[in-house]
């Protein structure tokens, strides 16, 4: 079956992540955070990511149903543990989709021709661009470290860190953290071999504007944030 992927705008996708990111902090009712799930695993799925839209939107949409049914019929310890989870999740699972969104389907190419449309300066775009590349790389390492441990005999997971935190950190965070700085040193020397510092105007192979889509979703997107700033008044 042929799937359906459109190329969104990247200052569509940085404003919806914005929006996200204060909308979850303010607004608690069920149905616009609803939509606000939705709408982002909609274009999770319209952008190639169909499989990251359903396993975030499903789970999101079931806890904040089971959030506003089963809070009144229990009580308790049980609840405030129940309702700390809800409100995790609400806070998390939107802003987590809109990173996905953002740093999944989005090229570094597309992202400095959007910083170059938007008149973006060197010493804001530069770095934005070398965190862009550090993420995956970041991803790339925490999984060779895990597989490393497992040839030891050693498993890597979230039980094993409450039981033995400190053999965890030795284990995992002390090589990522040297990885992490080796990462840093790497990405900055090769995004000055690539002249990203030069002071004169840079070409760019991909263009990119604002399509008839991309005009909806911003519409949208100012939608969510009118509706967070009403509820703030």
């Amino acid at each position: 079956m042929r799937t359906i992927r459109i190329d969104i705008d990247p200052r569509v996708k940085l404003l919806l992540f914005f929006s996200s990111c204060v909308f979850v902090m303010s607004v608690t009712a069920l149905v616009p955070n609803l939509c606000l799930g939705c709408f982002i695993g909609l274009l999770l799925a319209m952008s190639g990511k169909g499989k990251a839209g359903i396993c975030f939107c499903i789970p999101f949409a079931l806890i904040l149903l089971a959030q506003y049914v089963l809070s009144d019929c229990i009580q308790g310890m049980p609840k405030a543990l129940f309702l700390l989870v809800c409100l995790l999740a609400r806070l998390l699972m939107p802003v987590a989709m809109a990173f996905q969104l953002v740093f999944q389907t989005t090229t570094i190419s597309q992202f400095m021709a959007a910083f170059r449309k938007m008149r973006v300066p060197a010493v804001l775009a530069i770095p934005f661009a070398v965190m862009f590349r550090f993420i995956p790389t970041l991803q790339e390492e925490w999984t060779g470290i895990r597989q490393a441990m497992s040839f030891r005999g050693i498993k890597v997971g979230f039980a094993r860190t409450l039981r033995h935190p400190a053999s965890s950190v030795e284990y995992v965070l002390v090589p990522l953290v040297f990885s992490a700085a080796a990462i840093m040193d790497e990405l900055a020397a090769a995004s000055l071999a690539r002249g990203l510092d030069s002071d004169h105007e840079r070409t760019c192979a991909v263009e990119i504007c604002m399509k008839w889509f991309d005009w909806l979703f911003l519409f949208i997107t100012v939608l969510f944030l009118g509706f967070w700033i009403y509820s703030s008044l």
